[in-house]
C-alpha cells in the first residue's frame, strides 16, 4: 500500500499487479527401461513392449517397440517432447499419463501398466520461478529509468549529504 500526498500521486509510478500472462514450455520425458514388465503373450512367454506416453489430454507419443522381450526388462532410451503452456491456475495438462503396451500384430494391443505422475509442482516451481525473474528484470528497468543505480553510487549519496 502506497499513501502519498494528492499532488505527489501522479509522480509515483504504477506497479503492475495482474498475475503473470500464460509461458510456452517444452518438457522432455526419458523413458530409459522398465522392470518386471509380464509376459502377455501365454504361448512364448514373450512380450512385444512399447511405451505410449500423454500429457493431459494431448496427443501421445509412443516409444519403439521391444519384440520378444522375455526377461521383462525392455531397455528404450527414448526421448518425448512435449510443447506446454503454463498458467497459474491448475489444469488437467498437468499430469503425465505414462502406458506399457504388448503390441500384437493380428489382434489387439493388451495392456500391461499405466502409471500417471503428476507434474503441478514441477511446472508451478518453474513457473513461479520464471514469472520472479521477469519481475525483477522490470524493477531493475524502472529503477534505471528513474536514475537509481546500485550500491557504486551510496558514497556519492553519503558524501553529498555530508
Amino acid at each position: 500500500v502506497d499513501i502519498a500526498p494528492h499532488e505527489g500521486a501522479n509522480s509515483m509510478p504504477l506497479v503492475d499487479i495482474s498475475p503473470p500472462p500464460q509461458q510456452k514450455w517444452e518438457l522432455r520425458v526419458v523413458v530409459w527401461r522398465g522392470a518386471e514388465c509380464v509376459a502377455r503373450d501365454r504361448l512364448t512367454k514373450m512380450s512385444d513392449i512399447y511405451c505410449s506416453l500423454r500429457v493431459g489430454d494431448g496427443e501421445a507419443q509412443q516409444t519403439d517397440t521391444h519384440w520378444r522381450c522375455s526377461n521383462g526388462a525392455p531397455c528404450f532410451n527414448w526421448r518425448c517432447k512435449f510443447s506446454v503452456m503454463l498458467h497459474r491456475r491448475s489444469s488437467v495438462q498437468e499430469r503425465l499419463s505414462v502406458q506399457l503396451w504388448d503390441r500384437d500384430v493380428i489382434s489387439s494391443n493388451d495392456p500391461i501398466g499405466e502409471a500417471i505422475v503428476p507434474l503441478e509442482r514441477y511446472f508451478r516451481r518453474v513457473f513461479v520461478d520464471r514469472a520472479r525473474e521477469e519481475r525483477a528484470a522490470a524493477s531493475a528497468r524502472e529503477l534505471a529509468d528513474v536514475g537509481v543505480r546500485g550500491d557504486s553510487d551510496a558514497d556519492g549519496i553519503a558524501a553529498a549529504g555530508a
